[in-house]
């Protein structure tokens, strides 16, 4: 494969990751936050 789609590809992974990760923090707040 080329070296520049595997690159991409991670960068796409990370990103995703990421604000997956972002959103399920501030779910986690809000909750705490509602159940407090």
């Amino acid at each position: 494969m080329n070296k520049r789609i595997i690159i991409r590809a991670a960068k796409a992974t990370v990103l995703v990751g990421g604000f997956f990760c972002a959103c399920l923090l501030v779910f986690i707040v809000v909750g705490i936050l509602m159940g407090a």
